[in-house]
């Protein structure tokens, strides 16, 4: 039976990761290791003491264990990067998902130059279409999540 992971794990690490915080799923039982702080990986794989001074010092045992896993181990895989998630066709599509042609515009409108993420985050809330938009960008992170575990040669579980 394949190994599957939690597509509502991931997408939930898709949404919130960034270059300071990452992301890792293990190959051989599909738990979802999120967030994982480079930092705190760092100091590890430098042989730092695991003390109360420490990056990683507030972490629980488990944790500290499981990051020694991700150093030293070839089961844990990294999630794909950040920047390879197209976030801006993301708010694209939800543009172009909607049938009303005065939400359309305003949406594209948002999107445009510098600063679009928050224009868009304002208008969304203006249109009151923020739980759709939170759907909705779900459901793309899932498809995401869903092909990246396909390639990696894992399953999903769609909850």
């Amino acid at each position: 039976m394949t190994v599957q992971a939690s597509l509502r794990e991931l997408a939930d690490a898709f949404d919130c990761q960034n270059e300071e915080m990452s992301g890792y799923v293990n190959r051989k039982t599909g738990e979802v290791l999120f967030p994982v702080f480079p930092a705190e990986l760092a100091e590890l794989e430098e042989g730092g003491e695991v003390d109360e001074f420490s990056e990683v010092g507030d972490l629980p045992e488990e944790e500290i264990a499981k990051y020694r896993e991700i150093l030293n181990g070839t089961d844990w895989i990294q999630l794909p990067d950040s920047s390879t998630i197209d976030s801006h066709g993301i708010m694209r599509d939800f543009a172009e998902s909607r049938e009303s042609e005065t939400e359309t515009l305003a949406l594209e409108v948002a999107i445009e130059g510098k600063g679009a993420f928050r224009r868009f985050k304002d208008v969304v809330g203006r249109l009151r279409l923020t739980d759709e938009w939170h759907a909705f960008k779900n459901a793309k992170h899932k498809d995401i999540a869903r092909t990246w575990l396909e390639s990696i040669g894992l399953g999903a579980i769609d909850d």
